[in-house]
């Protein structure tokens, strides 16, 4: 019943969720949920209906906060774990990551899962979303501090660097590519910019 209430994008975000916590005998302490435009979709349905001066549906108006993915990861998984839900437009998986290691600092035998996903914008607004953006996905990391010989992932900023707004990928496809490849991916944004590294 709860599957079938649930928006594409936070099926999406459950599913990687559900991936990552099967068969784990270490559990996460912390998540944190990224999502750029989080229920938007179900926000241009509930003013749709307003502008037709029709009822709102009391299901889509709960499920259209920004939070609705991390709210329901914690009922469907009977998990009582804090969560955080950000939203940032250009540097959306480096602030995730930021938020985890900050957790890490003062959590050090912790794991962290930081959830980055969005889906597809509504045609209304095509017309403003930045160049490249324009993807439907969820991205699951398990962040933790380690001292074993695994691999491991790094981000340095510059806030010196920048390629200007016209350059600037608010998805890091660059972190995806090196995740797959091994080789460094460097993203900007437009005053920053950001090294992923695999060690």
């Amino acid at each position: 019943m709860v599957r079938r209430r649930l928006s594409r994008l936070t099926k999406m975000a459950l599913e990687v969720c559900d991936k990552a916590l099967e068969g784990q005998e270490e559990k996460p302490t912390y998540a944190v949920f990224c999502s750029r435009h989080g229920e938007l979709n179900r926000t241009v349905t509930l003013l749709s209906c307003l502008a037709r001066d029709e009822p709102l549906s009391p299901m889509l108006f709960a499920q259209s906060v920004h939070n609705t993915a991390s709210g329901l990861f914690g009922i469907t998984n009977k998990c009582t774990i804090p969560t955080t839900s950000i939203s940032a437009r250009y540097n959306l998986v480096e602030s995730g990551w930021i938020e985890s290691y900050a957790y890490l600092c003062s959590h050090p035998d912790s794991t962290v899962l930081l959830v980055v996903f969005d889906e597809i914008v509504p045609e209304i607004y095509h017309d403003v979303v930045p160049p490249g953006v324009d993807l439907a996905y969820a991205l699951l990391l398990r962040v933790h501090s380690s001292t074993s010989k695994v691999p491991t992932l790094s981000l340095r900023h510059n806030s010196q660097a920048s390629k200007g707004t016209e350059a600037a990928s608010p998805f890091d496809i660059a972190l995806v590519d090196l995740i797959r490849t091994g080789r460094q991916g460097e993203c900007y944004t437009p005053d920053s910019q950001y090294i992923w590294q695999r060690h």
